[in-house]
Order: structure tokens, then sequence, then C-alpha cells
């Protein structure tokens, strides 16, 4: 990792209440009872919102994106960790419910950069992030998920190839290994 976003204590950030909380996880599981036109969307189109919102927040540059640069790590005071916690497993359970790999696959690489600032911060030890707290989901246990994920990343590679041929006019694209950067 290359670095640490500044921390933000409690003092600084307003937290949301507890009634707002358990509407955002009931939003991202899936569970919340929805009105109008969102009523008949899955609930996977609020999980890649809160999965691009986080990605946006570490990767506040749209190169570091493209060129699949690392995020750089959030680290939260521990209010601010529970709740994320919270969101995540909610999200989860809902990408588990749903059999969303895209999303599942967006939460469990953003949980590892989503972390707990210690109380002894200014030392290089490990740092409880969101990815241990979340590690015994049983979504990460499923080999359907792990079989669908793989099939999604060789989809992504594909593609990606055929973008790169489209685009050399010259028909002169060099043979180069295609990566799969999602995971």
């Amino acid at each position: 990792m290359q670095g640490s976003r500044p921390d933000m204590t409690g003092d600084q950030l307003r937290l949301p209440s507890q009634d707002e909380v358990a509407r955002l996880c009931s939003l991202l599981s899936g569970t919340a009872s929805r009105e109008g036109a969102s009523a008949r969307e899955p609930s996977a189109v609020v999980r890649a919102g809160f999965c691009g919102a986080l990605r946006a927040e570490l990767n506040p540059t749209a190169s570091a994106d493209v060129h699949g640069e690392p995020p750089s790590a959030a680290v939260l005071c521990p209010e601010a960790f529970d709740l994320a916690t919270a969101l995540f497993k909610a999200a989860t359970d809902g990408a588990d419910a749903e059999c969303d790999v895209w999303n599942g696959r967006d939460l469990l690489v953003l949980s590892k950069f989503i972390q707990l600032r210690s109380s002894s911060d200014d030392t290089e030890e490990p740092r409880d992030d969101v990815l241990l707290r979340i590690y015994d989901h049983p979504l990460w246990s499923r080999v359907t998920f792990w079989d669908d994920l793989l099939l999604a990343g060789l989809a992504e590679a594909h593609f990606q190839l055929v973008l790169s041929r489209w685009a050399d006019p010259q028909g002169k694209m060099l043979a180069e290994l295609v990566v799969f950067s999602g995971l």
C-alpha cells in the first residue's frame, strides 16, 4: 500500500443515525421496501453505487483507476469503522442473496482498504480492516461464487482485449498479456 489517507475523528465528521444506517443496510442487502420505479430494480444497482462511491473516494483521480493503481487505505475512527463494517456486511448479504458476483468481487477488494485506526497508529503494526471482519461471510465459501467470479474475470479480460484491438487502427497490436485486475 502506498500510503494512508488523512485520519478523521468522530468530531470532524457527522456519522449517520441508527435509523439512517438501518435504511442504508436494508437498501444494500435488498430487504428494503421501495416504491416507484426503483422497486423493480434489483438492489445490485444500489450496491454498484456503493462500490462506485467507495472506489471514487479511495482513488480520487480517474487516472489512478484507469492505470490500475491500488487505492490508498482509508483509516477510520472506531465508530466510522463499525459503520463501514455494517454496510459491507449488509452489501455482502445482498450480493449473496442475489448471486451478485460483480459487486461481491468489488466488496471483497474494497474491504481490504477500509481500515481501523489503532490506538498507537504511529507504529507499523498491521491494522484491522473490514475484510477481516467479514471474512467468515458465507458468500466467500461458496464454490459457485468463485466459479462465477472466474468467468466474470475472463469475460472482462476478453472484453478489454477486444476493445484494445478495436482501438488499434493499423492492426499492429503487439501480443500482450491480458490481466484480470479484479483480484
